[in-house]
């Protein structure tokens, strides 16, 4: 039976994101005393090491018949307005992934010839409505308040990316309570997508912790 997943800021190619985001590929002498890379071929470098780590932890878990659900930032085109990093094109990572991908749209997928499918997306996780969109709810002016307002009525839980390690999960405050808000990008969950039901069971354990 396939199973779907969910993943965000892969960011594939991009060497600033594993010094950004201090990804465990990076080495310590690759990094001058200011944090900035040595060369750009040790940029270079780091980012390979990173590309190469994140494609066997998602083909260790996805199968070529499941679904995987990337909520933005897939890739980050080297060389496109000074960014360090590899060359390639959304369709050569694409071909060493297991699975068939669903892309949301994401802040860097403009500029990195990703085409997307969607700019945000409604679906049923177990017993969960959900919101799926790159930036979290908060992010008041990245959405039209209506969309806004259906979300927070209509939904239990945004799925979202774009904040990398800031934090997992986080509640917004609005008018008539809180609405959760899950981070599904690899900074917070080991560098692995996460299945369906790995998000319902932390959703549970959130919803049922009376002390947040």
């Amino acid at each position: 039976m396939s199973k779907r997943y969910f993943t965000a800021d892969l960011h594939f190619g991009h060497a600033a994101i594993c010094r950004y985001c201090s990804r465990p590929t990076l080495r310590k002498n690759d990094l001058d005393e200011k944090g900035e890379y040595l060369s750009p071929d040790i940029a270079i470098a780091a980012a390979e090491r990173m590309n190469s780590f994140l494609i066997k932890n998602f083909n260790g878990r996805i199968k070529p018949e499941d679904r995987a659900v990337c909520v933005g930032d897939f890739i980050n085109y080297g060389k496109n307005r000074n960014v360090q990093g590899l060359r390639n094109k959304p369709i050569d990572y694409i071909n060493q992934l297991n699975g068939r991908y669903t892309f949301v749209w994401g802040n860097h997928d403009n500029q990195n010839q990703l085409k997307t499918d969607c700019r945000y997306m409604f679906v049923d996780i177990g017993p969960y409505k959900a919101f799926v969109a790159h930036y979290p709810i908060e992010n008041l002016n990245m959405f039209h308040p209506q969309l806004v307002e259906y979300v927070v009525n209509c939904t239990q839980v945004q799925l979202c990316g774009h904040i990398h390690q800031s934090w997992k999960y986080k509640y917004h405050s609005h008018g008539r309570g809180k609405y959760l808000m899950y981070n599904v990008g690899v900074d917070v969950h080991r560098y692995y997508p996460i299945s369906d039901d790995e998000i319902i069971g932390d959703i549970t354990r959130i919803f049922n912790d009376k002390t947040k």
